[in-house]
């Protein structure tokens, strides 16, 4: 060997730094992931009807010790919408226990029925990604009792189709509407219109809300006749529906038209 090649094999042996490589730099290790609380089913006694914001504490620990740089992230999965809706770092450590811990916060309604998954994960300073850790948590929503249409007008019933150049004739229609889970439970009230003659009259009418009494709102609407309509039997069908997703059992009255 010639002692240029020597030279060059020494320099190049001089150029390994004893120092740490870049593949010893472990990936993280995450164990003990702990989510307080956990599963929640919610009661109609306690806490009824209503939305509500759930705090949640979330916590893992670094099974290889020390703080970790960057500290590890989590994010949340809506299981039925199939959609990530939350996400951050978990930043708060503590070196007595190795223990890293955050907070976050989920709207919600007390009827709903929700699944969610947290997914906790770190990465090194060399981007090199650790363990994956899972839980999947629940909402149990109260089962929901649907709404109760308990009377509804229509006034006149029977109304005069006014003679050319008379004025219109006003007809009032009206619902008083219940719900077990309580009126703000009450999403919206509709009534359908049923000719006798040509069938269905357009879509839905939706009643707006009125005064209150007890456990009972009232929701009306109004149209007009005049002297263009034909007379006609018509059939009218109010219904209610919840915020629970949940509809009422349909109350029918009848309007006639006449000349």
């Amino acid at each position: 060997m010639s002692l240029f090649a020597i030279v060059a094999l020494q320099f190049t042996s001089c150029d390994e730094s004893p120092g740490i490589n870049s593949f010893d730099i472990q990936a993280p290790q995450l164990t003990e992931l702990s989510l307080n609380p956990g599963d929640i089913t919610f009661s109609r006694q306690i806490d009824g009807v209503k939305d509500t914001l759930i705090r949640y504490e979330l916590s893992v620990k670094n099974k290889l010790g020390g703080p970790l740089n960057p500290p590890p992230q989590f994010y949340i999965t809506d299981n039925d919408l199939k959609t990530r809706i939350k996400e951050g770092e978990i930043s708060n450590f503590n070196s007595n226990n190795q223990t890293y811990s955050t907070q976050f916060s989920i709207q919600s309604n007390t009827n709903l029925f929700r699944s969610f998954t947290v997914t906790v994960f770190a990465l090194n300073s060399e981007n090199e990604l650790g363990n994956r850790i899972t839980r999947t948590f629940k909402l149990s929503g109260i089962p929901g009792l649907k709404p109760i249409i308990s009377e509804a007008t229509i006034t006149p019933s029977r109304a005069q189709i006014p003679a050319v150049g008379q004025a219109a004739q006003r007809i009032d229609f009206t619902a008083d509407v219940q719900d077990p889970d309580g009126l703000d439970n009450i999403e919206s009230v509709f009534m359908r219109l049923i000719s006798e003659t040509t069938g269905p009259l357009g879509s839905p009418f939706q009643l707006t809300a009125g005064s209150s009494t007890g456990n009972t709102r009232r929701y009306s609407t109004s149209f007009e006749i005049n002297s263009s309509n034909s007379p006609d039997k018509v059939s009218v069908l109010f219904y209610a529906d919840d915020k629970s997703g949940l509809r009422s059992d349909t109350l029918i009255r009848n309007l006639e038209i006449i000349r």
